[in-house]
């Protein structure tokens, strides 16, 4: 991906890089192999609504969300979120980023029940903690990997 030299991106500027990162996830996801899927794959069960987005602050809060989806997603984990979230989310004429919209009654009893997302840090969301996971192997050393390889970046700059 090309650098942004001032550090802003205009609308077009996210929409390209989004389609970027799209097509990066899906070119990483064709490598994986066609078998019988995971016995027990990895869920992302997330919880922060658009309000609480705004109340830590939507560029930071944003800023912190996307290399983690980005992460998850590059790691096999699918995305699943309540009825009443979708609802909440799509009202505020946001884009839907999860997989899998959970009933609200089974949505409260599995994210009780899901652990943390391994040791990656969310303290900037807590408490409570805006996620849980099902089934994770996701971590800080991952994550760091991740959002400093080609695979998040681009392979760089043209040389030669």
């Amino acid at each position: 991906y090309a650098s942004i030299s001032d550090g802003y991106m205009d609308q077009q500027e996210v929409a390209n890089r989004m389609k970027q990162v799209t097509q990066s996830l899906s070119a990483s996801k064709s490598k994986c192999p066609s078998g019988s899927p995971q016995h027990n794959p990895c869920i992302v069960l997330w919880s922060l609504h658009v309000r609480d987005f705004v109340r830590k602050g939507f560029g930071a809060t944003m800023g912190l969300f996307e290399p983690f989806r980005a992460y998850s997603t590059y790691s096999a984990c699918t995305w699943a979120v309540s009825k009443e979230f979708a609802k909440d989310w799509t009202t505020w004429k946001l884009g839907p980023f999860w997989d899998l919209v959970v009933p609200n009654d089974q949505w409260q009893a599995r994210f009780a029940a899901a652990s943390t997302c391994g040791d990656l840090k969310v303290s900037f969301w807590s408490p409570p903690p805006p996620l849980k996971c099902e089934n994770s192997l996701l971590s800080v050393q991952g994550q760091g990997a991740f959002v400093t390889s080609p695979a998040y970046n681009g392979p760089g700059p043209p040389t030669g």
